[in-house]
């Protein structure tokens, strides 16, 4: 199993590879903003800058920030699959971080599962457990579908519906992983299981 995450913001790089033991770091060069991009991170760029509309992309009335991060994670996961088709895949998101990392060893990977964090309730101000997260474990026998869903999200604008978490674990049928102490940085403080 290989250990990746992605993003624009490395605030807590560092802090994710040494407690998340991430084998590859992706920085979205379209959205960079924030920390030191570690030396053997892979550069990539989603084309989907922060706050600007970007041709072809439907934003009907949504906020343009929201289409555009459903998109840019959409993409990112879509590049980094393609690059690992043969692998097994867990996502940890770059602000996250999962102290009992090794217990994912012992977890049955025959199928996809999300990691549960505590979350913002989007749109409301609550925190929340949310167990649908792009916190995923994905096995190879499933890249190619996950590949196909990623594609068909943003080709049949499936991002004006629902939100990518949401969207890919519903449609690969993750299970749930509920471990003690996954800390994610919501609203400027760590908030843990």
């Amino acid at each position: 199993m290989i250990r990746v995450t992605f993003g624009g913001n490395l605030e807590f790089i560092r802090d994710a590879i040494r407690v998340n033991k991430l084998d590859e770091i992706y920085v979205d060069m379209s959205y960079h903003y924030g920390g030191d991009i570690p030396d053997n991170a892979y550069l990539f760029d989603t084309g989907i800058p922060y706050m600007k509309k970007v041709d072809g992309i439907e934003y009907d009335s949504f906020d343009v920030e929201v289409i555009n991060r459903r998109l840019r994670i959409a993409r990112a996961m879509r590049y980094i699959l393609g690059r690992h088709k043969d692998e097994d895949v867990m996502f940890i998101d770059s602000d996250v971080l999962i102290r009992k990392i090794d217990r994912l060893n012992d977890i049955d990977k025959h199928k996809p599962f999300t990691v549960c964090i505590m979350a913002k309730a989007k749109p409301l101000p609550f925190i929340v457990k949310f167990c649908s997260s792009t916190n995923i474990f994905i096995p190879s026998s499933y890249v190619g579908n996950a590949i196909d869903l990623l594609n068909t999200y943003e080709e049949d604008l499936r991002y004006l519906i629902s939100p990518i978490d949401i969207y890919l674990n519903e449609n690969l049928h993750s299970a749930t992983v509920s471990l003690p102490n996954v800390c994610h940085f919501v609203l400027g403080a760590w908030r843990c299981t």
